[in-house]
């Protein structure tokens, strides 16, 4: 059953860019500019390396953010001057936190140690300078060797080179016909992979110490830069690239059958290479583009990539990235993962987290021992085919061991570890077993403190400064309270006469301080919390009366819902669609003469609750109409509208399903009345024709809330400028002519759109302003820049009075903006999006504010959500794979979702060859129940609510709503059945054998207390189920019913 699959340690991980420890680099003290196969950025335990100005490598330290103003680091800081030419890459070594390589075009390789505290002054000098062959154009790439410490890799155009830097000497050389674009070993460093710029790019996968062949395989199909990345000690190999449409693309090989992928996804468009990076120990991948802002992320199981989640949207687009050693990491705070992201003018660490309750104590279930620096094997044993991984090693702080340096006369990069075992004090209701605290290799704060360590010397993990505890006896009797137990001098976990320093013991004896966690079965009055939590939250358990007022008052506030609960460990109020999901589903295949030549200003697609209207290559202006609610395979001729002249624009109305409406390049504006069944033969007349403009038609938009009244605009030769009109078609006449010399625009309007009472528009013009334009007056009210582009689209987000624009910026990112419509002159939000030359066409659904972008000629559905009142008031949930490029979506209307399935959007999308729906679903447990929470009464589109008289009165009568729950489905907030608590299992401590009886008497006493106010408390409806969860583990829950 689906209830016990086995889920992911790593899942729910979660990806934080810490701008308070970003490095800010002014003027060119950071070089961006490199080959494909540089990373522009390295990092060891201690150090980190970045590509500088000239020809130099800049060198900090991991955490150097603390040793700076503001983070700015100045210019004409001490560097290393590497190369007399272009530094083309650079990497730590794996076996000494101080050891520097890098290659670069004067044909070099060189080996730098670094100075223990840091680079004071420019270093010219390196340890190794090995030299190439002449006819070598330049040094592009540079890997050490996995397991043996005095073996180093590079790569030049066409040949990869084995050295051996202890003697200083070529060990092989394994030429190709074809260009070099990447290699990498294998973790135990018998095999590496290469990937190779052929006809079509190819892989190679050598054994340097076997003359055989290589085997090989068939890479990506595109003519641009691809990357092959050995995936830790497996038989698997990932390979990002691009397909022949230069769509970006991601594919997983097995190295024991090359003849095809095993898995294969495929991105946006962007001329950005893909750079992939593996942690062996979590199986994690991660996966960043060069000139995007996206983090992505895949497990690696069973021989596939599971778990795909994008982890995080940058404010900047990366131009490198480099993943940080796992023994540098933060393992107190769960920190599992740390990515350093280089932008155009900074370097940012971006930490990854797996969210726990509890992180008093290490987590050796998240944290797998990782690879040590001892080198597993000398250069001879490695060539006479000895292979053998390097030792691991726990990465428990208590555990650890020195960091390992080149430079021998350097300080040991780590403290002692001590345990020092606090005796707890004996409460008056039930004893609680002794806590440990591990005090040694971190040099982070103490968990159980909100104080910094007082053992560290160094704000790096491993400290360089010895435990002063290291060489004495546990100084803590458990048998005695007073002073004299700790000596100040000899002992940092000095405490007060009254009790141990709360930095060492969270269970402090005063008698204000039983920390909460400490004692979980602590009997006072107030301890037990009816809603949510049995542990008493109060700073003080022992004092009953105070406990008493905090608890009363506390029960006055509203329960703390799930929401509120991430809110409170991540930042950020929790969205309820972020778990959506999108199903594709083909109805229609064989599409053929799919007219894709369309401009900007056209959706590719037409979509009512009756027909689906397309435009199809050939002369006349053609447009097929299918059927919505059929499906099947599409016969190779359609009978099609011909509208006699290039088609330009094309819309449905809104309030007849029959009826289309069509704008030609000669200036027509024309009416087509569809049969119910269908276009049985070609339709060549129209019902009227309206003959508007001198120019081409650009624009056709129907009022949202009046009936026949309809918005044209069209290209004025003589001029150069739009003319806008406003068209009654039921009686073929115009609305307002004496507006249409107030409205002109000076050039092609791109974009147009109704508000919310349908009383104003909205354009976007190619002279890249953003108008607000009153139809009733016939004024334009507002006007600003929207966009560094002449290229953009436009909508309302609903009644919120904010103007949403898509465009593009300087860099020819994709970008939306969001203004006031009461002030154009500055955006509220500027987010950009993707390095994409695709338009982005927008929806927004209104009743849950959610921002739908996708683009043409690519793959995906960029869903953003709205949040008015916040800043930033837009933010990135998730993207859905389209599985084809898609020429354009149009969005189902919310009476015909399946409410049953919690389906909250259905959009249409059309490609070259077919037409799919994509389902919008989110996933809920009690289906059988109509999800109120995500369903708000929704305006009903079809029907108009006044007709043009009233509007043009200005008497303006809102759209009636429609209640989406059918007839006799139970609505969620009504739901009693069912309840979860919080398990108490693990609340149960292990005591002496004389008290066991009267604890386990004690915690069953308060167990039942705990369900019989919870049964009090049931009364409490008109709540939703979710508002009394917590945000804990899964393993931390249990489900009960009501009278079992």
């Amino acid at each position: 059953m689906r209830r016990f699959n086995t889920f992911s340690k790593y899942r729910n991980v979660v990806a934080k860019l810490d701008k308070d420890k970003s490095l800010s680099f002014p003027g060119t003290t950071l070089n961006t500019d490199g080959l494909d196969s540089c990373n522009m950025i390295t990092a060891s335990q201690y150090f980190i390396g970045f590509k500088s100005n000239g020809n130099n490598i800049g060198v900090l330290s991991l955490n150097e953010y603390e040793k700076i103003n503001n983070g700015v680091i100045p210019m004409g800081r001490p560097s290393i001057q590497a190369h007399s030419s272009a530094v083309n890459d650079f990497e730590f070594s794996p076996f000494a936190y101080d050891l520097l390589a890098s290659v670069s075009n004067d044909k070099t390789l060189k080996l730098w140690e670094i100075p223990e505290d840091g680079i004071k002054e420019n270093l010219n000098n390196a340890l190794v300078t090995l030299v190439h062959d002449e006819n070598t154009s330049g040094v592009n790439m540079v890997h050490f060797h996995p397991t043996v410490e005095n073996i180093i890799s590079t790569a030049s155009l066409n040949k990869v080179y084995l050295w051996d830097i202890e003697n200083q000497k070529i060990i092989n050389t394994f030429n190709s016909e074809n260009e070099i674009q990447y290699f990498s070993w294998k973790e135990d460093g018998s095999l590496f992979v290469r990937s190779l710029k052929a006809n079509s790019n190819c892989l190679e996968i050598i054994d340097p110490r076997n003359s055989n062949s290589p085997t090989v395989g068939a890479g990506h199909p595109g003519s641009k830069a691809t990357r092959a990345l050995w995936l830790g000690n497996t038989n698997n190999i990932i390979t990002t690239g691009f397909s022949r449409t230069r769509d970006r693309e991601i594919f997983l090989w097995d190295t024991r059958n090359m003849s095809s992928s095993v898995f294969s996804s495929r991105m946006s468009f962007s001329p950005g290479i893909l750079m992939p990076f593996f942690d062996s120990d979590t199986n994690l991948l991660y996966i960043c583009g060069k000139g995007n802002n996206i983090l992505l992320k895949y497990e690696l199981k069973n021989n596939n990539l599971e778990d795909n989640n994008q982890l995080l949207v940058t404010s900047n687009n990366f131009t490198g990235a480099t993943l940080v050693p796992k023994r540098a990491l933060d393992v107190m705070k769960c920190e599992v993962g740390r990515i350093l992201q280089v932008t155009k003018d900074t370097v940012t660490p971006i930490t990854i987290n797996v969210p726990r309750t509890n992180m008093r104590n290490f987590i050796p279930e998240i944290f797998p021992d990782t690879k040590g620096d001892v080198s597993a094997l000398t250069t001879e044993e490695w060539i006479n085919g000895v292979t053998k991984e390097v030792q691991k090693i726990s990465l428990d702080p208590a555990k650890a061991v020195a960091a390992k340096a080149h430079n021998k006369n350097a300080n040991p990069l780590k403290t002692n570890p001590v345990t020092v075992s606090v005796p707890a004090p004996k409460p008056s209701d039930g004893p609680v077993m002794p806590i440990q605290v591990s005090i040694g290799a971190t040099a982070r704060a103490n968990p159980l403190s909100t104080k910094p360590n007082p053992l560290s010397s160094k704000p790096n993990p491993l400290s360089a400064k010895p435990n002063p505890l290291s060489s004495k006896a546990n100084p803590i009797n458990s048998g005695s309270s007073s002073n004299e137990s700790l000596n100040k001098r000899s002992n940092p976990l000095n405490s007060s006469s009254e009790s141990l320093n709360r930095r060492v013991n969270p269970l402090n004896s005063s008698s204000s301080s039983l920390n909460r966690r400490a004692n979980p079965l602590n009997s006072s009055s107030s301890s037990l919390n009816k809603r949510a939590n049995p542990l008493n939250r109060s700073s003080s358990s022992v004092n009953s009366d105070n406990n008493e007022t905090k608890t009363k008052e506390n029960d006055n506030q509203p329960p703390v819902t799930p929401a509120a609960n991430i809110a409170m460990k991540f930042g950020s109020q929790a969205s309820s669609y972020r778990f959506m999901s999108g199903k594709v589903k083909v109805q229609y295949d064989n599409l053929t003469g799919y007219w894709d030549n369309l401009t900007n200003e056209i959706d590719g697609i037409e979509v009512n609750n009756k027909f689906i209207a397309i435009p199809i290559n050939g002369p006349g202006g053609r447009i097929a109409v299918l059927k919505t609610r059929e499906s099947g395979r599409i016969p190779s001729t359609l009978n099609c509208i011909l509208c006699g002249s290039t088609m330009t624009y094309y819309k449905f109305n809104p309030f007849n399903s029959n009826m289309l409406i069509t704008g030609n390049e000669n200036g027509n504006v024309q009416i087509w009345q569809i049969p119910d069944e269908g276009l049985n033969e070609n339709l060549t007349e129209p019902d009227y024709s309206f003959s508007l403009f001198n120019g081409k038609t650009t624009l056709i938009e129907f009022n949202p809330l009046v009936e026949n009244l309809v918005l044209v605009g069209g290209y004025d030769v003589g001029t150069g400028s739009t003319i806008l009109k406003l068209l009654d078609i039921n009686i073929k006449q115009e609305v307002f002519s004496e507006h249409e010399d107030k409205l002109n625009h000076p050039d092609i309007i791109l974009n147009a759109d109704w508000n919310y009472d349908g009383t104003k528009i909205a354009t976007l013009c190619r002279d890249k302003n953003l108008r607000v334009i009153d139809m009733i007056k016939g004024e334009i009210l507002k006007e600003g820049i929207a966009s560094e582009s002449n290229k953009g689209r436009v909508r309302w987000l609903g009644k919120s009075g904010k103007i949403l624009s898509v465009g593009f910026d300087k860099q020819s990112n994709q970008e939306i903006r969001i203004f006031d419509e009461n002030d154009l002159s500055k955006p509220l939000t500027a987010l950009s999006i993707d390095l994409s030359s695709s338009l982005l066409c927008v929806h927004y659904d209104e009743d849950t504010n959610l921002i739908y972008l996708y683009g043409r000629g690519e793959s995906n559905i960029k869903i953003y959500e709205f949040l008015e009142g916040q800043d930033p008031c837009c933010r990135l949930l998730l993207k859905i794979n389209t599985e084809s490029i898609q020429q354009g979506i149009a969005f189902d209307h919310k009476q015909y979702l399946d409410v049953a399935k919690v389906e909250i959007n259905r959009a249409w999308v059309v490609s070259k060859d077919s037409i799919k729906s994509i389902s919008f679903t989110v996933p809920r447990t009690k289906t059988e129940f109509f999800q109120d929470d995500l369903y708000c009464p929704t305006r009903d589109f079809e029907h108009s609510s006044m007709t043009i008289d009233s509007w043009k009165s200005g008497q303006i009568t809102p759209l009636k709503t429609i209640n989406l729950c059918p007839e006799g489905m139970k609505l969620l907030s009504e739901n009693t059945t069912t309840r979860v608590v919080k398990s108490t299992a693990h609340l149960i401590r292990k005591v002496d054998d004389k008290s066991k009886g009267n604890v386990k008497d004690e915690f069953v006493n308060q167990l039942v207390a705990r369900i019989g106010d919870s049964d009090s408390d049931s009364d409490s409806d008109n709540q939703l189920e979710q508002d009394n969860m917590e945000g804990l583990d899964d393993d931390e829950w249990v489900c009960i019913k009501n009278n079992k």
